[in-house]
């Protein structure tokens, strides 16, 4: 690839980063374990950056910093790691979780603190020689990626998690850990071969295309990058107990003080306010605005729900756009509506997720139950 359209790439895939990372930081703090993404992309960011300035200038005037761009693949593996696990478990980020980072803070103090003539520590050459760097960064990314997944299958609580932001995340660890090892290799063979064959700069470019399809599914599934309201992940810790004694398991909102009374009328004045004026068909309707409506607090909504329907929001909602899109195709008028405008006039944002919950509470796919329509009425027909 030609120097000038790999550098040319580039600034697009930084630009649209840059771009990624302000959306992002508004909803690093609702959504649990997104900071961890944010930190991700800004290393990302980072090595994009250091790809379209100037090698010899940055040997002269940030050593340092150009030295550090060669070890930067040993940060996405932890990342990726502790923003899965974050994302599906409620597990507070502490200290030990830094130890993640450990093969890179010593060469990170040597970069910053050292001369940049003084010989290289023997326990740190590793980290400086370019084919066992790139075996010890390999090694990092597929264990860490590894684990990630494992997070995905085993996540503590999948009420917390949409169909569609578990997808999106499967996609992401698989995409990221091509990408990551792509640039790995990339690095050692670029530093290897250094100044020949440096047409392996345009392997770079794959962040481009990784930022961008990033940003893609941000606007496509909105889903996906917005707070998911209702019960989650803050369900009450497990009570450790001594051994031998006998304990029943603990309920949920046992100290909020509502009787049975109170919380069936939550939910019968959430009932009318769902059927009379089709709250549920705003695709951007929220928990908040929902018991702003019925007058009571968010966590007692929430409480009203799960107690009494065992549903989260998120589920409670979904039913009613489920049912919605069941008339809508059920309507002779639509016959010709296309899925995905059914899907919007439910109050569904993302077609992929309108199948996904269409399918878990009916049975069939959209498709499959229009079809299904389709096939009764002829046979009418004919008899």
């Amino acid at each position: 690839m030609p120097v000038q359209l790999n550098i040319f790439i580039l600034l697009f895939g930084a630009m649209q980063a840059v771009l990624l990372l302000l959306l992002l930081f508004k909803k690093a703090k609702s959504l649990p374990g997104y900071s961890f993404l944010v930190a991700y992309l800004i290393v990302m960011t980072l090595q994009i950056i250091m790809k379209v300035i100037s090698k010899i200038w940055l040997m002269e005037t940030v050593r340092p910093l150009y030295s550090l761009s060669y070890e930067l693949p040993f940060l996405y593996g932890p990342l990726i790691y502790l923003f899965a696990r974050a994302t599906t478990r409620p597990v507070k980020t502490g200290w030990r979780d830094m130890l993640h980072f450990l093969p890179i803070l010593p060469a990170m103090v040597f970069f910053i603190f050292t001369n940049p003539h003084q010989p290289v520590p023997v326990l740190l050459q590793p980290l400086f020689n370019a084919f066992p760097a790139m075996m010890l960064q390999l090694i990092s990314l597929f264990a860490y990626h590894r684990m990630a997944f494992c997070c995905l299958h085993h996540p503590a609580d999948r009420s917390s998690l949409s169909l569609a932001r578990m997808k999106w995340l499967r996609q992401f660890i698989t995409l990221s850990i091509i990408v990551c090892s792509g640039i790995a290799i990339a690095i050692c063979f670029m530093y290897k071969w250094y100044p020949y064959h440096q047409e392996i700069r345009g392997w770079f470019s794959l962040l481009t295309v990784f930022i961008y399809w990033i940003s893609y599914k941000a606007l496509a599934e909105p889903e996906i990058f917005s707070v998911i309201k209702g019960y989650g992940h803050h369900s009450p810790e497990k009570i450790m107990v001594s051994r031998l004694t006998v304990h029943h398991q603990a309920k949920k909102y046992t100290g909020s003080g509502l009787n049975k009374e109170i919380l069936q009328s939550i939910v019968a004045s959430a009932e009318k306010e769902m059927q009379a004026g089709k709250m549920y068909s705003d695709p951007e309707l929220t928990i908040e605005q929902l018991a702003a409506i019925v007058a009571c607090s968010r966590h007692h909504l929430s409480q009203a729900l799960n107690s009494q329907l065992d549903k989260s929001f998120y589920d409670y909602v979904n039913a009613y756009r489920v049912q919605e899109a069941k008339q809508l195709l059920l309507d002779p008028a639509k016959a010709g509506y296309k899925i995905a405008s059914i899907a919007y006039d439910a109050g569904f944002n993302s077609i992929s997720t309108f199948n996904d919950v269409f399918k878990k509470m009916a049975g069939l796919t959209p498709s499959q139950f229009r079809k299904q329509l389709e096939n009764k009425e002829l046979k009418k027909q004919r008899v």
